[in-house]
């Protein structure tokens, strides 16, 4: 399994690639913030809501790695996952969590805001459309 830094490193390529640094710094990795705001403060493009529930749930993939928090640019509880329902993430107040395809293709983000931001699914720009190309 990959370790915490190399996760975060991933997640923020794939999906925050084309995000600001200072935007990252002061808003995404920095203490009393959270990885998903690239997605709450519309940084990067995604689905929300019920739109990303059902996106998540009809995509197909027998493993995942699933983390937790991303609060202050750190993250928890690092495993791997089979397929998981939206409404089993929505049961599970109080904190977030995210999913991820192995190769970082896709997320989704359950937010502890529940009802109020989130839930986010995301799927990585190729890489023919990074960096204005």
């Amino acid at each position: 399994m990959m370790t915490e830094q190399t996760i975060i490193n991933n997640w923020l390529d794939a999906f925050a690639r084309d995000v600001d640094k200072a935007f990252l710094e002061a808003h995404v990795t920095s203490e009393c913030n959270f990885l998903w705001h690239i997605f709450s403060y519309e940084r990067v493009a995604c689905l929300e809501e019920d739109e990303a529930r059902a996106a998540f749930d009809r995509i197909e993939y027998e493993k995942a790695i699933r983390f937790e928090d991303g609060f202050g640019g750190r993250i928890s509880g690092i495993c791997e996952t089979g397929k998981i329902t939206a409404g089993s993430l929505d049961a599970l107040a109080g904190w977030d969590v995210y999913i991820v395809e192995e190769d970082f293709t896709w997320t989704y983000v359950k937010t502890h805001e529940n009802g109020w931001c989130g839930p986010y699914f995301c799927i990585r720009k190729p890489e023919s459309e990074r960096d204005g190309r």
